[in-house]
C-alpha cells in the first residue's frame, strides 16, 4: 500500500512539474532573451499578422516577421514547431521592400522623443497613456529611408480634378461593388487618349471638394485611388477590363488614369524650418484618426513641403503651452496640399489640429 501511494505521488509531482514548466515556457516566449530577440515557437492557430500585434503592437508590421526570418517563403503558411526570431529589445523597424502592405518600415527608423511633460497631478485620469509613455520613451535614432509598401493608395488633393481617359461603368454579373478579380466594362470619354489592350490603369474616385477646416474655403478636390484596371479587349466605345489589384471596393463611376508605379522608398529630408500648418481631413474621411492614417495638410510644395519631412503634431488651448500629440511624414505633395502619413499618435487626431517643424 505504501508502495502503491509513493508510486501515485511521484505521478501527481511529475504532471505538477510539466505543467509549471509549460506554463513557464509559454510565458518564456514573451520575453526578450538576455535583453535580446525574442525566439518564438509558432503554435497552432498563428498568424504572423497576430504575432507582430502580440509582440510589436501592430498587426501591419508582420513583413518586419518575415523580413527576419528568412525560411518563410509564404507568410501566408507558417507552421506550429517553427520558430520564429523576433528582434524587439531595441525596437528596431527593419527595411522591408514588399510589394503590398498596410503599414511602413523604416531603416533604422525612429523619431527624436517628445519633450518630457511634467504634471504634479497624480490621479489615474492625469497618468499618460501607453501610446504616449511610448512616444516619451522612443530612442533617439536617425534614418535614411522610409518604405511605405501602400504608396500607390495614398490618396491626394488637386486644386482641380483630373478628369481621366475612362470611367468604369459595371460589373459584368452587374454587381452594385467591384471587387479584385471582376470583369468590368469600361467606358472611353470622348477626345480622350484611346485605351491600349493589356495596358494597366489606376481606378480613382472624386469623392468631395476638401474644404479648410479653419478657413472655411475650397482647397481642392479629394483624388482617392481604388485599385488598378487591365484592359483586355477593345469595343466601339469602351473595352471589357479586368481588376488585377482592389486597394478598396471599386465602384460605377471610378475613373481611369494610366497605372505609374510610385517608389515605395521614400527618403527623408530636413522639415522647412518655422513651417506650421493644420490638417485639412482624412484620406478615408474618418472624423477622427491616429497613427497609420493617412492626413492632408493645408502645405504644398508652393510653401516648401517635401517628401521625406517629418513634422511634429499639437494641439494649442489660448493660453496653455502647446501639446504635442503626434508626428506626420510626408509622403506626396502637390502644390498647395500634402499627403502625410500618421507615424505616431498619443490621442486621437482630428480636423484643424496643427503640426510644426521641430528641428
Amino acid at each position: 500500500m505504501n508502495g502503491m501511494k509513493h508510486w501515485i505521488l511521484s505521478i501527481i509531482c511529475c504532471c505538477g512539474a510539466l505543467a509549471i514548466s509549460g506554463s513557464l515556457n509559454a510565458n518564456a516566449q514573451d520575453e526578450p532573451i538576455d535583453g535580446g530577440p525574442v525566439m518564438y515557437t509558432i503554435e497552432k492557430g498563428d498568424t504572423l499578422w497576430d504575432i507582430s500585434q502580440r509582440f510589436l503592437d501592430s498587426p501591419f508590421r508582420w513583413p518586419e516577421l518575415w523580413e527576419q526570418n528568412t525560411y518563410i517563403n509564404n507568410p501566408d503558411l507558417i507552421y506550429p514547431g517553427n520558430e520564429l526570431l523576433i528582434d524587439v529589445a531595441n525596437g528596431n523597424i527593419l527595411p522591408v521592400e514588399v510589394i503590398d502592405g498596410a503599414s511602413a518600415y523604416a531603416e533604422s527608423d525612429s523619431v527624436e522623443p517628445f519633450p518630457e511633460q511634467t504634471d504634479t497631478a497624480t490621479s489615474m485620469e492625469n497618468a499618460p497613456t501607453r501610446d504616449q509613455a511610448h512616444l516619451a520613451a522612443s530612442p533617439e535614432r536617425k534614418a535614411a529611408t522610409f518604405i511605405y509598401p501602400s504608396i500607390d493608395t495614398v490618396g491626394y488633393v488637386r486644386t482641380e480634378p483630373i478628369e481621366g481617359i475612362a470611367t468604369l461603368l459595371r460589373n459584368i454579373d452587374d454587381n452594385f461593388l467591384i471587387a479584385e478579380h471582376d470583369r468590368v466594362y469600361v467606358k472611353s470619354r470622348e477626345n480622350a487618349p484611346e485605351l491600349v489592350p493589356g495596358k494597366v490603369y489606376t481606378a480613382y474616385r472624386l469623392t468631395q471638394h476638401v474644404i479648410d477646416p479653419k478657413t472655411g474655403k475650397k482647397v481642392g478636390v479629394h483624388h482617392f485611388p481604388t485599385g488598378r484596371v487591365r484592359i483586355d479587349a477593345l469595343g466601339e466605345e469602351g473595352a471589357l477590363a479586368t481588376v488585377v489589384k482592389s486597394y478598396r471596393s471599386l465602384k460605377a463611376g471610378d475613373r481611369l488614369i494610366p497605372y505609374t508605379p510610385k517608389a515605395r522608398k521614400i527618403y527623408r529630408t530636413p522639415p522647412t524650418p518655422g513651417l506650421t500648418g493644420h490638417i485639412l481631413m482624412s484620406d478615408e474621411l474618418h472624423s477622427g484618426y491616429a497613427q497609420d492614417m493617412i492626413v492632408f495638410i493645408n502645405k504644398g510644395r508652393a510653401d516648401g513641403i517635401d517628401l521625406g519631412q517629418e513634422y511634429t503634431l499639437y494641439q494649442k488651448e489660448k493660453g496653455m503651452p502647446p501639446l504635442d500629440i503626434g508626428r506626420i511624414l510626408v509622403l506626396h505633395t502637390e502644390e498647395t496640399v500634402s499627403s502625410a502619413l500618421i507615424t505616431q499618435s498619443a490621442k486621437t487626431i482630428h480636423d484643424g489640429d496643427l503640426f510644426h517643424a521641430v528641428n
